[in-house]
């Protein structure tokens, strides 16, 4: 226990792909969900550790099923994967190039940061994310659209 309270919880991964996963997770999607996550306070990559905060709160598996505090855990739940599903949203009406060149920046400052481009490569990876950036695309919802869109429009896959 830390002299703020907080708790910690260690957890060690016996499969590197699972670890970088996890690890993977807490660096992509923890900003969003904030105040309803672990947080990453510490890693160990040799042995594959994480070290997380510890989630305040009563287990939702312990309340009686159909009871007011199981339908509040859903409803809670569902706040949360509702925060995860707007923050993974593609934007629309064409801004899905400015998305993409803002998220391939972000990756590769931290391929920088962790010293793994040197700066030709850097330099190249900015200039491919300018022209992203300025890109007009737009995207498609799914495979029954593009089967519709082809139908209609007399197109043949």
């Amino acid at each position: 226990m830390a002299g703020d309270g907080r708790q910690f919880i260690a957890k060690q991964h016996a499969e590197r792909d699972r670890y970088a996963g996890e690890l993977h997770a807490y660096w992509a999607w923890g900003t969003h969900l904030s105040g309803h996550d672990a947080e990453l306070v510490g890693r160990d990559d040799a042995t594959r550790t994480l070290l997380l905060t510890a989630l305040a709160g009563a287990r939702a598996d312990t309340f009686a099923p159909g009871s007011p505090e199981e339908e509040l855990a859903h409803h809670k739940a569902g706040n949360v994967l509702g925060k995860l599903h707007r923050a993974t949203a593609m934007p629309q009406g064409g801004a899905v190039g400015a998305s993409l060149a803002e998220r391939f920046q972000r990756w590769t400052d931290r391929a920088v940061h962790a010293d793994l481009l040197d700066a030709a490569e850097e330099n190249l990876l900015k200039h491919h994310a300018v022209i992203l950036g300025a890109s007009h695309l737009d995207t498609c919802r799914s495979l029954h659209q593009l089967s519709e869109l082809s139908w209609t429009s007399g197109l043949t896959s």
